[in-house]
């Protein structure tokens, strides 16, 4: 099967990074696929949206469910990205979405996400998963003056629109919350939004999958998806899935041919981020680096 990256990105061991350091050691409450399994409805990916469709088929309509994961549950983008629960889900700013789309569909969709931030809470308290969710908003700080005027608009907008209080920090107010240097210029609190542990959510997302009936295939990597009759068959390397229904969840990290009805379809976007030692005010003014709150853009 064909990639649209370098194989090594599709190497599914565990990357030596800060959230696998600090995960705790590997989930071992699951084993790979072996032999033959029958279930209403298989899920490829475990990540963030395949363990969520996992949990709430199994826990709040009582189906039978599976999920097939090429590596550990986590494993890809959903175990290390940058934790930022934030918003927007968009590169358009909202005069943009108001004029391409109207001011109610835009609502709409800026409801949704403040319903997807809800629901990551709801979820952490009512599974009791721990995952070192922390803060309460989002920051953007403005490295230019003329950037500044952008985000006081922006305020006005999220607070006039959506109901998200918001309100402007100048650059003394913003060096006061712990990023002081000469490219910072104020910037806006959006009170939506937190900072949280990604792989130890991923993978509180899958114990309480498991807990509630849903079963759990790690290392198990999807070789080919078939149709016989009204019957999904998902072959891996030791065994093969029966399914009614499938839900592909693979995002980025979908092979190119699998099947031929998402081929070409897919484009991973690859990102980095940096994680020290905590830093003190000095230092951070010194190196002119972000402040270590966890939820900071930036308008350039």
């Amino acid at each position: 099967m064909h990639t649209l990256y370098d194989e090594s990105l599709y190497v599914n061991t565990p990357v030596q990074s800060y959230w696998e350091h600090t995960a705790g050691g590997p989930d071992g409450a699951s084993t790979p696929l072996k032999g033959s399994v029958d279930v209403d409805v298989a899920v490829i990916g475990g990540g963030y949206t395949g363990l969520s469709t996992a949990l709430h088929l199994a826990r709040d309509h009582h189906i039978d469910t599976c999920v097939l994961e090429s590596g550990h549950m986590g494993w890809g983008a959903s175990g290390r990205n940058g934790g930022f629960g934030c918003i927007p889900a968009s590169k358009l700013g909202v005069e943009d979405l108001v004029s391409r789309y109207g001011l109610d569909e835009t609502r709409r969709f800026f409801a949704a996400q403040l319903d997807g931030l809800q629901l990551i809470r709801d979820l952490c308290n009512g599974e009791g998963i721990d995952c070192d969710l922390v803060g309460d908003g989002n920051l953007e700080v403005a490295h230019r003056p003329s950037r500044l005027r952008d985000l006081v608009r922006y305020a006005d907008e999220l607070t006039r629109y959506f109901g998200i209080p918001t309100r402007v920090l100048d650059r003394a107010e913003f060096g006061e919350l712990g990023f002081e240097c000469a490219e910072q210029c104020g910037g806006i609190h959006m009170a939506a939004g937190f900072g949280l542990h990604p792989l130890k959510f991923a993978r509180g997302l899958a114990d309480s999958a498991r807990r509630h009936g849903a079963a759990l295939y790690p290392h198990s990597e999807v070789e080919s998806w078939q149709r016989q009759g009204n019957v999904h068959v998902l072959t891996a390397r030791d065994g093969r899935v029966k399914a009614e229904r499938v839900v592909l969840a693979t995002n980025g990290y979908l092979r190119e041919g699998l099947h031929d009805g998402f081929d070409r379809r897919l484009l991973p976007a690859i990102s980095n981020i940096v994680t020290t030692r905590p830093l003190s005010r000095e230092e951070l003014a010194a190196h002119r680096w972000n402040t270590p709150n966890p939820i900071c853009n930036t308008r350039n």
